[in-house]
C-alpha cells in the first residue's frame, strides 16, 4: 500500500483514492471484486477502512476467514462456520 500509494492519495478525495489503490492491491490477487462488494454494502463506512489500516498498511491483507485459518492449522479439515 506504502509505495502503491505513493502520491495518488488526494486530501479531498482520500476514501475514493485509498478504495482504488486498495482495489487494484486486490486485483493483483484476484479478488478486487470480492473487495469492491465489499465496498458497496450497505453499513460499510469509508472512515472504519481507515481507523482499521491506520499506521500499518503493510499488514493489509485480502483473504477468507478461511484461508487465514488454513494458513495457521494446515491440518485442520473443519469449516470455521462450524467451530465453535
Amino acid at each position: 500500500m506504502i509505495s502503491r500509494s505513493a502520491g495518488r492519495l488526494r486530501g479531498a478525495h482520500i476514501d475514493q483514492d485509498t478504495e482504488q489503490v486498495l482495489g487494484e492491491i486486490a486485483d493483483d490477487q484476484g479478488r478486487g471484486e470480492q473487495v469492491r462488494n465489499w465496498f458497496r454494502r450497505p453499513g460499510y463506512v469509508p472512515e472504519s477502512l481507515f481507523y482499521l489500516f491506520a499506521g500499518r498498511p503493510e499488514r493489509i491483507l485480502i483473504s477468507s476467514m478461511e484461508e487465514r485459518v488454513a494458513a495457521l492449522w494446515p491440518q485442520s479439515d473443519t469449516p470455521v462456520r462450524e467451530r465453535h
